[in-house]
This record gives C-alpha cells, structure tokens and sequence, in this order.
C-alpha cells in the first residue's frame, strides 16, 4: 500500500484468474451428454415449469490444512448462505434426475465411442462418485464391434447443480500481494454441462490462508463466495458460445472451433460465439467484445441512459481472447467484475448480472434481488464511448461527478460518497499501452490497469465514512463517522473558530424523505469542548450551496439525490440459511483425499507496489473457448 500524509490508500483483497488458468482444466470433450429432458423421462424441456436451483454441496475437507472453525465456518455459514443465495435468485427447468457424462478418451472415425475412462474427475482434481454418472456406450475394436455399455450411477433427484468444495492450498493460492498476504481468496470452475449446455456441476477451493472467521471479514468473502458461484454456474468466456434462446435452441449454430480476430488484432483458435450473442467493435481508441444479447442490451441502455449502445463491454483479455468478466472502466462495482473492492458495500450484483444469466437460455432470475449500481449510472453515452480524460486537453469527463480525475493526489469523495479519496495516478516503469495514454507523460496514468488505466478517486482506509472508529474529539466542521454517513464538501467550521474558505471532504450524517426528496445533514457538535445542539442541514437540490449555517462559518455542498438515496446502503451479508422456504442446498458430506488444483500462475503487479488483485475462478473447457 501507499502512505499519503495522514491517510492510507484503499487496496483491493482478491484476484481473479479465471481465464488465466482456464486451458488448463481438462473436461470431456468427446463424450455424448446423456438427454436428462427426454420426454420418456417424464421431462420434456418445453414443459418444465422454472423451479429455484438447488445445490448438492459435497464438503472435501478431511486433507484440509484448515482448523475444525474454519471448516465449520466454511460448511455452516459461507458456502451455504451463497448456494441459498443464489438459489433465491435463479430458476432452472429441472432435470428428471441429475447424471453427467462418462469420459470417453477415444472415438472412431464415425463417432463412435472407443474407450470410456474407468474414472471421471471434475477439473481434473475430483473424483466423481460414481452414483452422479450416466451409462455410456462404447465399441473397443472397431465401429460396432465388441460394443458395451458402462453401468449407470442412479443419479440424484433432490439438486440440479453438484458443488465439490475443498480448501486445499494449491499453487494459485500461493501468490501475494505486495504486504505478503495471499492474494488469491478462492476459486471455482464448472465441470460438466447437461444437454442443453446448462453447467451442472463444478467445484469451488478455498485457499486455506485467506478464510477468516473473523465477523468484520465475513461480507467480502461472501461477495468472494458470490462471484465465484457465478462463475462456476456459466458467468464464463468458455460459455458464450453455448448460450440458448428461449425456446433452447442454441444463439450459435453451428458451434465450431476456428480461427478468430480477438480484440488485440491477435488470431486464435477458439469456440467463437455468434454475433447475437458476442460482437467486438470499436471503442474509446480500441477493439472490444460486447455482450450484445437483448436482455443485457436493455439494461445497459437504461442504466446509462444511451439508447444507441450495443451491449455491454467484456474485460479485455488479449491472451485468451474473450474474457469472463465486466469490463472494469464501465462495470466498476459490479459483482461480475474483475477487481473487488473492499470496503463494506462493495460489488454489487446488479440487473447487468441476472440479465447475462438469463439471456444464456439456463436460468430464470429474480429481478427483486437485483441491487443497484451508482458508477456511471445515467451518465449518457460520453460514459461509456469517450475516454476518461481527454488526450488532447489531459482533462477528465465532467460526468458523473467524483469519478474520473486528472490531477494527482487532488482530494474529492470517492463516486459513492462513502470515503473521502484522493485522485490516484502514478508512473509506471515503462508506456503504457497506446488507447490508455492520457498525459503528456506517456507512463503517468491511473493505478487499475483493469479501468483502462483511467485515474479515479479512491478512498482512504482511515476516511470511510461508516468507521465509527474515525471520530475524535477534534471534528469542528460538523462532521460524523456512521452507518448513515456520506462524504460531501463543505467550508463549515464550528464558531469560535477563525473561518477559512479552503474546501475539505469530510463525512457528514444524511438522511432521506423520498416523499419530497429532499436530504436532511445532521451537523455534529459533540466533539467540541462544550458540547452543542447539533444543526440540522436541509437539501432540497442536487449541487446546491447552503450558507448562513447556524453555529458555523462556511458553505456545505449539497450531494445528489440518488447517490445518497436512490439505493439501499444496507446491504446483507448473506441469508440467514434457517430463513429460507425456497431452494435447498442438499449438503453431502462425503469426503476425500487432499487435492491439487494445477501450476501456479503469474501476475503483473502495478507500479508503486498498489496491490489492486483479481477475482479467482477456474473455467472447465480446454477446448480455447
């Protein structure tokens, strides 16, 4: 982390490897997937009513290096409480019973099968009991010669989805951030899809020196947990292709592996998706991938208020060509996103996200559960189409306020109000890439490389305005540290004392009436030595300026509306697992020999040793997808 002054820098806590890793996971690729929707079944896919998703959680944790806490923190409360989460969210079409394929390692010149594997893994580091897997036939010496049938496993009726968790301390969970601690908080890949490509079953790590018990931890290994989830349920690069419509069939047809122009200008071999579904275009001085599918479409068009977007922006992943995340510079606090901050509310799992799993053609989402993003939203297309700050004047885009900034160091709140920050830019050892430059000094850009190295407000540990541990006897300005506390910028200082004029950016109590949307600021006073009735400030306009304060000198500058009230700030840290009627986790406890889970994977740390680290998850195909 980086000292400035009296404050310190907030750094993200988790890395995302997904697509780093993803070629590595083997999975079958020329078996046949056994038809869990037949009519025969008593499941014809047309007919099945959309039901909320249930998981079998099967617990691999005897090997573990964890404590019996840890373990029972893991099987208890967060990998529960995010199964039930997601199971109030998403409805599948249920299959008449649960089986995934066996792997056949050989085909035939037509097809056919040649040879089934005795064993069948999930990511190639969990063995499948064999009660989860489906009969498959084979012919050993020739196309109908010497044919059989392997026996079937009675499959399982009460989940639709397996979830082998295991806390096992692999390569990917040995690297650090720049203070020494793991950096990489979990992990997780799906392994098996069913026939109409929904995956059906994955697995989840978690790295043993990341989980902590501790109550102040919980909300962000739970988001952790969340996104992770959602990944292994087909928030994936290798899943675009395999996407269905609404009636089943599939967005891209014929489903082929061919060369393909990533965004980079670089050729690869992939599994491209169709136009419907992926598009790359033109964007701020670079190529991009969209995710141009209808429902998603919609919901970035009313977000941003811009009615001639494509889509949404996927994260730019030149290596592997299509990524598996939101793109950082106009997805910053979205769940799906590729970096995660850390301070209490932090990403959010937004309509963007439930959209995407809908328009796969496998989930049926709960808009209700939706919560509201504030970066960006209804800052028109400028937003999303010019660049953060301008390379002609170096200035940054106007809108929305306490986002972009071009001046290091220079003080504001950060885009959600609930910090005081500061502009956070830098040099970097060498150029950075040409669409990114913004300076005349080509190596100075934003700390995130992920945000198109674009330089944002970002907040201090010791100035989140929902610490209560930052208030002292020392605030003259009316300012106060609490749950319902945002950050405003204001001239006040308590009478008594010589006033000055000289704008600051401090917490400051706020409360909403959404019937005249009006905000009410309490004003502290029960930190001076004499303490006072406290003022209590009334907003009636976005940026208004209010003067002649009672007991104080100076002006306060009124925030927005709907950043202080136009969403709910009170977000839980999962549901309460006991509460819940719909949806069931189906927990299996069987367990199994420690694993591992691959190499380990490199990292480029950005300058000045800012640990910003990456959601973790594995995806299944090795198919380039």
């Amino acid at each position: 982390m980086i000292l400035m002054g009296a404050w310190t820098v907030i750094v993200a806590s988790h890395r995302c490897i997904h697509d780093e890793i993803r070629k590595t996971v083997e999975r079958p690729v020329l078996s046949t997937k056994p038809e869990l929707y037949d009519a025969k079944l008593g499941r014809r896919l047309s007919q099945t009513p959309w039901s909320p998703i249930r998981f079998r959680l099967v617990y691999k944790l005897d090997d573990s290096p964890l404590g019996m806490t840890e373990k029972n923190f893991l099987q208890t409360k967060l990998v529960p409480n995010a199964a039930n989460f997601w199971s109030n969210i998403l409805k599948v079409k249920r299959p008449a019973k649960l089986l995934v394929e066996a792997n056949c390692t050989h085909v035939w010149s037509d097809k056919s099968c040649a040879r089934v594997d005795a064993e069948n893994w999930c990511g190639g580091v969990i063995p499948i009991d064999p009660k989860y897997v489906a009969a498959h036939s084979y012919c050993s010496t020739g196309p109908g010669s010497d044919c059989g049938t392997t026996s079937a496993g009675p499959g399982i009726t009460d989940a639709d989805y397996v979830l082998f968790v295991t806390a096992t301390a692999s390569a990917s969970c040995e690297s650090t951030g720049a203070t020494g601690s793991t950096s990489t908080l979990a992990y997780a890949t799906s392994c098996r899809e069913d026939s109409q490509d929904r995956p059906i079953m994955g697995y989840v790590n978690f790295c043993p020196g990341a989980v902590n018990v501790n109550a102040s931890e919980y909300h962000r290994q739970h988001r952790v947990a969340l996104h992770e989830f959602a990944h292994a349920l087909g928030f994936s690069a290798q899943s675009w292709p395999r996407f269905r419509t609404p009636s089943g069939e599939p967005r891209t047809s014929p489903l082929s592996k061919g060369p393909y122009t990533c965004a980079d200008g670089s050729t690869q071999e992939i599994y491209r998706p169709g136009d419907t579904t992926v598009k790359r275009l033109s964007m701020r001085g670079k190529m991009a991938h969209f995710m141009v599918t209808p429902r998603v479409r919609s919901v970035a068009r009313t977000y941003f208020q811009c009615d001639r977007l494509p889509g949404v922006e996927l994260e730019d992943a030149a290596k592997y060509c299509l990524g598996s995340h939101w793109d950082e510079r106009t997805m910053y606090d979205e769940l799906m996103s590729p970096v995660a901050q850390t301070h209490r509310e932090g990403n959010r799992l937004s309509a963007f996200t439930l959209a995407l799993f809908e328009d796969s053609g496998w989930y049926m989402p709960d808009y209700q559960y939706a919560e509201k993003m504030l970066f960006g939203v209804g800052a028109g297309c400028n937003f999303v189409e010019k660049k953060c700050v301008s390379p002609e004047t170096h200035t940054a885009l106007a809108t929305p306020v306490n986002t972009f900034c071009d001046t290091s160091g220079e003080q504001s709140c950060t885009y959600d109000r609930r910090a005081c920050g500061y502009c956070a830019m830098g040099n970097y050892v060498s150029a950075i890439p040409a669409p990114f430059r913004y300076f005349s000094d080509n190596t100075l850009g934003g700390t995130l490389r992920q945000l198109d190295y674009c330089p944002v407000y970002s907040g201090y540990t010791n100035r989140l305005c929902t610490d209560i541990s930052n208030n002292d006897a020392n605030q003259l300005r009316g300012n106060l540290y609490s749950a319902d506390s945002f950050c405003a910028k204001s001239t006040l200082l308590d009478d008594g004392y010589v006033p000055n004029s000289v704008a600051r950016y401090n917490c400051f109590n706020m409360t909403c009436d959404p019937s005249s949307r009006k905000i009410f600021v309490t004003l502290d006073r029960q930190h001076i030595p004499s303490p006072k009735t406290n003022v209590i400030l009334t907003c009636q306009s976005d940026g208004e300026v209010l003067s002649n304060v009672p007991g104080f000198s100076g002006e306060f500058h009124c925030p927005e509306w709907y950043t202080i009230c136009g969403l709910s700030h009170d977000f839980t840290s999962g549901f309460n697992v006991t509460d819940l009627t719909s949806g069931s986790t189906g927990a299996d406890e069987e367990q199994t020999e420690q694993l591992s889970s691959g190499d380990k994977i490199g990292y480029n740390v950005p300058f000045m040793s800012i640990t910003w680290v990456m959601l973790t998850a594995y995806c299944s195909h090795v198919d380039g997808a």
